[in-house]
């Protein structure tokens, strides 16, 4: 099964339980995913992607994704994102299920799932068109950090002048304005900063 990836971080960890779920059915699917290098380094350690696909820039790099996606023949794709050009690469990767979102750009190759706003419960939809069963929408347990980034963390943190081995809340505090998603007021963020501080939390900005 072809997965076609955010470029977000935080969307690659909200999609473990898709692939997940797919490792766990009967019989368990081969998992093709096409991510951007910001987290294929994820996927991988994740251990719960058979194939990791590394996108690129320019139209040579997508001529390569292609190629690749085709070699592994994948018999179903799921796009994760709303991306035009994600769904012609569905259409162009020989895939003969390719599910993704109403409302998706150049959707025409897809059957259409209803889309959320986002989160986990967000992607798991997209697995009832092939009768899959859905699992938690959690991704506690899953996510794996690799280890370059763990020791890159972990200077992070002695350089922000964190306690070491206490837990902190990291916060970041900007507006995308993107469809009125993530468009939060300054007195909110300040408002939970305050709220944290008070219940004894380290944040970090």
């Amino acid at each position: 099964c072809l997965i076609l990836h955010m470029r977000a971080l935080g969307e690659a960890v909200f999609s473990l339980p898709v692939l997940q779920a797919l490792r766990q059915d009967d019989p368990p699917w081969r998992t093709v995913s096409v991510a951007s290098p910001e987290i294929a380094d994820l996927l991988e350690a994740s251990g719960l992607a058979d194939v990791v696909i590394r996108r690129g820039t320019g139209w040579a790099a997508d001529f390569g994704v292609l190629r690749a996606v085709r070699r592994q023949h994948p018999g179903a794709s799921l796009g994760l994102t709303m991306s035009g050009p994600n769904s012609i690469l569905a259409l162009l990767s020989g895939a003969r299920r390719r599910i993704g979102y109403q409302g998706a750009n150049w959707a025409w190759p897809l059957q259409k799932v209803p889309s959320e706003i986002s989160g986990v419960r967000h992607y798991l939809n997209l697995l009832e068109p092939l009768g899959v069963p859905a699992p938690s929408a959690s991704y506690v347990g899953l996510l794996r950090v690799p280890e370059a980034a763990q020791e890159h963390a972990d200077a992070l943190i002695r350089t922000c002048g964190l306690p070491a081995g206490e837990p902190f809340v990291a916060l970041s505090p900007i507006s995308t304005g993107k469809l009125g998603v993530k468009a939060y007021p300054l007195e909110h963020w300040q408002q939970i900063c305050w709220s944290l501080s008070a219940l004894g939390y380290n944040l970090a900005l």
